[in-house]
């Protein structure tokens, strides 16, 4: 992408995780078209080590971003029309940052804000910084891709609420699995499903099969904040129990069935 030697950047820090920094980029573009600036984006593959919000919340431990987390976001990252670069960043760097997207963090800490952010986590990056909480469809740009199959599943080891939302797909033909190893492995052993595995090198690869696909499955992962940016238009969510992080309850129509158990809640 080339970009216009001429416009302002302004310079925004993220430590992660993956699907945090996907969901955040909703406020960089907000911030972009207000400021008629592009972005320079920095990612700490440190896992935020520096930074008190971060440690109080992962009890010491810092985020799981590193390089290879890095390495993965970047092609689809350093695509997107307000994003002018990407680069790592640690402490020690000497660059002045002037949006700390780490702040969203903030409101878990708080019973006000967790109420009035749900805890949602594109509205808590817009809460920190003034902005309206909503979110008026895809953020990233659009992504061409004629279809591949009719189901694409992907489903991380955490947040599992509705084994039966896969199942129901038992016996389509035209469906692949697109996660790592370990989740391809424990998908199988709770499922007792072969599906094809769809293979990607990185998050850009990631978003093609997405948009490739009629339907996509997924619980909270990064693959369902990308299919949410890009605009795929039907998401089964299978939402975490007690986890609202990915639930839009601000009427914002983003496509997607939520579903725990057998109930679809929206």
């Amino acid at each position: 992408m080339e970009i216009d030697k001429n416009m302002k950047t302004l310079n925004f820090l993220h430590s992660g995780d993956m699907g945090d920094i996907i969901a955040g980029l909703y406020t960089v573009k907000q911030i972009c078209e207000k400021e008629h600036c592009k972005a320079n984006l920095f990612l700490d593959t440190n896992g935020g080590k520096h930074d008190p919000l971060i440690m109080r919340q992962s009890k010491g431990e810092g985020q799981k971003f590193n390089r290879a987390s890095y390495d993965f976001l970047k092609p689809l990252l350093e695509v997107q029309s307000f994003i002018a670069s990407v680069n790592t960043w640690n402490e020690f760097l000497p660059v002045s940052i002037d949006y700390d997207l780490n702040t969203f963090r903030k409101i878990f800490f708080d019973m006000k804000t967790i109420q009035e952010t749900n805890q949602n986590l594109l509205y808590s990056h817009q809460y920190v910084f003034g902005l309206p909480m909503e979110c008026k469809g895809p953020w990233l740009d659009p992504i061409e891709a004629e279809l591949k199959r009719k189901i694409l599943l992907s489903r991380s080891t955490r947040y599992h609420s509705s084994d039966q939302m896969y199942l129901i797909q038992k016996g389509e033909p035209s469906m692949g699995f697109m996660g790592t190893d370990l989740e391809a492995e424990c998908f199988k052993d709770c499922m007792r499903m072969e599906v094809p595995r769809v293979e990607i090198a990185n998050a850009l690869d990631a978003a093609k099969e997405i948009a490739a696909s009629e339907k996509f499955l997924v619980n909270g992962t990064l693959f369902y904040w990308i299919a949410l940016g890009i605009g795929h238009s039907n998401i089964w969510h299978e939402v975490g129990v007690d986890i609202p992080t990915t639930v839009f309850k601000n009427g914002d129509d983003l496509h997607t069935k939520y579903c725990i158990g057998l109930h679809l809640i929206k």
